[in-house]
């Protein structure tokens, strides 16, 4: 009988853990340390808080629900990052130049520039305008170690810290229960990201960071970014201190000689959009069970076709969406395509995670682009009985993308 008295007093005590709503500290405690990766922590800060600039090398490997971190492909890249307290999203200005200075990528807090498959042309925008919760730039190393650690300082969300000491390492875990994921790796104004999908925090996996500190320099030299939707871990080497200013900071200074610009905004479209009454292009895809499906199989039924991604946060919550309309809807054929041409055993072990009941088909990144030339998912094609299309919709908001839809499949079939 102690066996289960001792499980059902761990789950009262995680129960009590997830739903009390205060901070938790160390697990550690139990030891009278239970402020040491506090400390720890706070000396982080201080540390880091001495310099203006971090030149380093830098690697990163990222997995997806259903990858290993072993099933990752190592990304290197050199890095300078200078400190900005005036940029409220990312607190840096920073280059990231790949392996042979093949990849490139800048931002000075007013526009990014990015490479494009074409030698010494960049992609240049100024797409940041006004006040938004957020901006499509990733926080560098640094800034994403001091942001972690001063939410772990300030928050009042229910955390648990644990702390590892190795030789050379302290390894500082910290596990967040929330609502909402807690996002510190891209440029926000808050941290705070609506949960996907949100089904309480009860049968939500805590959001886990990891933060790897030098003993002997109190700098941090390693971070893990463990997700429900996606994972990663980014380290670095070979870290020089205030080799830049911020004065002396030009997002251009580090282009190759002969460098040319074109602005995404002006870029021509390559592909023409589908309009309202064009056919919509055929194709013929494997799902997940090893079924081949071709649209024009279903002609003589309406069909939605979702471009969507496993690895795309948004997409997290629509597979609810999308089975609520099948069951009201039942004459409609629902296909999700995915977009990003992720791994055939990642969108398997998804579908099955997420319940998905219709066809979920494999690569289908070149289906995509002869649909559209924008990069959006997930994105939404109605098509009707004839294989003409009579919609699109891009993007997802969940009311308003939803009723949209669901008005107009209600429009089609009034109409027969």
């Amino acid at each position: 009988m102690m066996k289960p008295i001792c499980c059902l007093i761990v789950l009262l005590s995680y129960c009590e853990i997830v739903l009390s709503g205060t901070a938790v500290r160390p697990s550690i405690a139990a030891e009278g340390k239970a402020e040491e990766p506090l400390k720890v922590i706070g000396l982080m800060l201080e540390q880091m808080d001495k310099y203006h600039s971090f030149s380093y090398d830098e690697e990163m490997l990222s997995w997806n629900p259903g990858e290993k971190e072993t099933d990752s492909t190592p990304q290197t890249q050199h890095v300078l990052e200078v400190v900005d307290g005036q940029e409220p999203y990312v607190g840096a200005r920073y280059v990231c130049t790949g392996g042979d200075n093949q990849g490139f990528f800048a931002y000075d807090g007013k526009k990014r520039i990015r490479s494009t498959q074409e030698p010494k042309v960049f992609e240049v925008d100024s797409l940041f305008r006004g006040i938004t919760a957020y901006r499509v730039v990733a926080r560098p190393f640094f800034q994403v170690a001091a942001t972690i650690g001063r939410y772990v300082l300030s928050t009042s969300d229910s955390i648990t810290l644990e702390m590892q000491e190795t030789e050379l390492e302290y390894r500082i875990k910290v596990s967040i229960f929330t609502d909402e994921q807690v996002e510190f790796a891209m440029g926000r104004l808050s941290p705070y990201v609506p949960e996907v999908p949100a089904a309480g925090i009860f049968f939500t996996p805590p959001h886990v960071y990891i933060l790897h500190i030098d003993k002997s320099t109190y700098m941090p030299v390693r971070y893990y970014r463990i997700l429900d939707t996606n994972s990663c871990m980014v380290q670095v080497s070979k870290v020089k201190y205030d080799t830049c200013s911020l004065d002396d900071f030009d997002i251009c200074a580090y282009l190759p000689a002969d460098f040319t610009f074109y602005n995404r905004l002006q870029k021509k479209t390559v592909k023409p959009k589908l309009r309202r009454g064009d056919s919509a292009p055929d194709f013929e895809l494997q799902d997940t069970e090893g079924t081949r499906h071709r649209l024009s199989q279903y002609r003589g039924k309406m069909v939605l076709v979702e471009f969507t991604s496993v690895a795309c946060s948004v997409c997290q919550v629509v597979p609810t969406f999308l089975h609520r309309l099948s069951e009201e809807f039942p004459r409609l054929q629902i296909l999700s395509v995915e977009a990003w041409d992720m791994k055939a055993a990642t969108c398997t072990n998804w579908v099955k995670k997420k319940g998905v009941t219709h066809p979920y088909l494999l690569n289908g990144k070149g289906v995509y682009s002869s649909y559209t030339d924008k990069e959006v998912v997930p994105s939404f094609f109605l098509i009707d009985a004839e294989g003409k299309i009579v919609a699109e919709f891009v993007g997802y908001q969940e009311k308003t993308t939803s009723s949209a839809i669901r008005e107009e499949i209600a429009r089609i079939e009034n109409l027969d």
